[in-house]
């Protein structure tokens, strides 16, 4: 086991028990909080007795010292169901990097701050953005985090089930990384993105399109993908026996209108508008999304 971040203002984490496995991928189309203090200068005896003795509790969890356990193996270890949320009343379930990557591959049960912020409001991760610990209330996650200063916004949560997720009007349930990442996110049309700056326009292994962080995501078409980093604007993570070229499990391919004549130009050679959806599945609002690749 390696022990990574430890110092002042670290949380003590339980790492509890976990099963290790392989992490796989599927891509589109394949089967400082600073401790309080504990007395004053100056005063009577009393008064420095009583301040020596304090047992005030710290204002959060980063104020508590200690070290997080990674495994330098990885390999998605599932301590507890985002959807569930089954973790003890004090703790919520997170995702995080278990392999202290850059990727969430895992859950685990993090200690919920004492003044958490809520669903639009500012906050703090510790160790990062990958790390499943920060300043959000139990419905939230700290996302889009700047790592130059460990801070992001806090973002609902998808309440429901995997099946039937719900989220605040004018927001999509947007479920990635192999199922630990499930945000209510601004859904957007592929053919037209407009997410805010700083996000793209991404496809979801639930068949949706939301706003995420351009940052996490390959903006390139013809580059390698993964689902759950997806492709950016314009583009879907497409499995490599429709691309020809593609010499990874899944590469980045050009979104088209299927209504359109001629809707893909792709300079790897001609290849058709394959609607993305099945007849009669498509969301509403997408039913003429395609991608240019080889129809399976």
């Amino acid at each position: 086991m390696v022990l990574v971040g430890c110092g002042p203002g670290s949380a003590a984490i339980d790492p509890g028990s976990t099963t290790h496995g392989a992490s796989t991928g599927v891509v589109e189309g394949s089967t400082s909080g600073v401790a309080p203090s504990t007395g004053g200068s100056g005063g009577d005896a009393s008064t420095s007795t009583s301040a020596s003795t304090s047992t005030s509790e710290p204002e959060n969890e980063f104020e508590t010292g200690g070290f997080i356990p990674v495994d330098p193996e990885g390999g998605g270890s599932i301590e507890c169901d985002v959807w569930e949320q089954d973790c003890k009343a004090s703790d919520k379930c997170q995702a995080w990097a278990n392999d202290g990557g850059t990727d969430w591959n895992a859950t685990r049960c993090s200690l919920v701050d004492k003044h958490p912020a809520s669903v639009g409001e500012p906050c703090l991760v510790l160790y990062g953005a990958y790390s499943g610990i920060d300043t959000c209330d139990g419905d939230t996650m700290c996302w889009n985090v700047d790592p130059a200063t460990d801070t992001g916004t806090c973002v609902a949560r998808c309440t429901g089930s995997e099946n039937a997720p719900v989220c605040a009007d004018g927001l999509t349930c947007f479920v990635s990384h192999e199922g630990v990442i499930n945000l209510c996110v601004p859904g957007c049309d592929p053919l037209a993105p407009a997410c805010d700056e700083g996000f793209a326009c991404v496809y979801s292994s639930f068949g949706v399109f939301g706003c995420m962080p351009a940052a996490i995501v390959t903006s390139e078409a013809g580059s390698p993908c993964e689902y759950w980093r997806g492709c950016g604007n314009g583009l879907v993570c497409t499995a490599a026996a429709s691309l020809p070229s593609c010499e990874a499990e899944g590469c980045c391919a050009p979104v088209c209108d299927t209504t359109l004549a001629d809707a893909c130009l792709d300079p790897r050679g001609d290849l058709p508008c394959d609607p993305l959806f099945a007849a009669g599945s498509a969301p509403v609002g997408l039913d003429d999304v395609g991608v240019c690749r080889i129809p399976s």
